[in-house]
């Protein structure tokens, strides 16, 4: 597979969205050409750790990520992508997505498919396929519950199916401040391969698209059973995220950007 490095589709985005705010009023003037059905997002972040399911990615060191998705009525297909460390080769992990995503009233349900692929990697591939069911349910104007799962056939090395399952909550306590927590648990079906994950933290937006995520992460994996030493064990986390939308960017008001607290 062609090496394609994290940080080419980082600056792709990049670029994209600065295509989107330089284009964003001339396309607000033209033909409304079902404009309530499509989109496209991107965003961009710096976080200390990337962790998955409890998990660093990144031997415990920071990683930059990006992504890209375009979508029109439910249905939409992305780009993801980030810089990895797994002691060897493998530099970066691309995440390629499409689905199904609707809304039912309070109800969210989003039904995708996922390929990761990892460049750079040695010769045991870690490429993997997920099927991913994810819903949402809106108790209250700030309480949300979420259930998701995820399945991943056998692959690579890999002699048994794979599930992740986790369920959380997340509270608007303010304006522009979220807490949530989540628990999940992953299910490899081999001796010593199952686990449970837990995270808890807090989300504040002082600008309208800019959000940091301050979260606390721990495993049920004992220091023996974990793969590269200290990757399994508690750790904080905090992610500085920038997100927008093409919709957004021809809806922005000129009004100026004041913080919130």
């Amino acid at each position: 597979m062609k090496h394609l490095p994290v940080v080419t589709t980082i600056a792709a985005a990049a670029i994209l969205a600065a295509a989107f705010s330089a284009h964003a009023a001339d396309m607000a003037e033209g033909q409304d050409v079902a404009a309530h059905e499509w989109d496209v997002s991107a965003g961009i972040a710096a976080t200390t750790d990337y962790v998955s399911d409890g998990i660093s990615q990144t031997d415990t060191n920071p990683a930059v990520q990006g992504y890209i998705e375009a979508t029109f009525g439910m249905f939409y297909a992305g780009v993801w992508a980030s810089n990895v460390d797994f002691q060897d080769e493998a530099d970066a992990e691309v995440d390629y997505s499409a689905g199904l995503r609707h809304e039912f009233d309070k109800l969210s349900v989003d039904f995708g498919i996922l390929y990761y692929a990892y460049y750079q990697r040695p010769a045991a591939s870690y490429d993997a396929v997920e099927i991913q069911l994810k819903t949402s349910y809106v108790l209250t104007d700030q309480l949300t519950l979420n259930a998701n799962a995820g399945y991943l056939p056998a692959w690579a090395d890999v002699t048994d199916d794979f599930w992740n399952i986790d369920a959380g909550i997340e509270w608007a306590f303010h304006e522009k401040w979220t807490a949530s927590a989540n628990v999940g648990a992953s299910l490899l079906g081999v001796s010593g391969g199952d686990y449970v994950w837990w995270n808890a933290g807090v989300s504040w937006s002082p600008f309208e698209h800019v959000t940091l995520d301050v979260r606390y992460w721990d495993t049920d994996i004992a220091d023996t059973d974990c793969g590269i030493a200290d990757t399994c064990d508690a750790r904080v986390v905090a992610t500085l995220s920038v997100d927008f939308s093409l919709k957004d960017l021809m809806h922005s008001d000129s009004d100026p950007v004041v913080a919130k607290y």
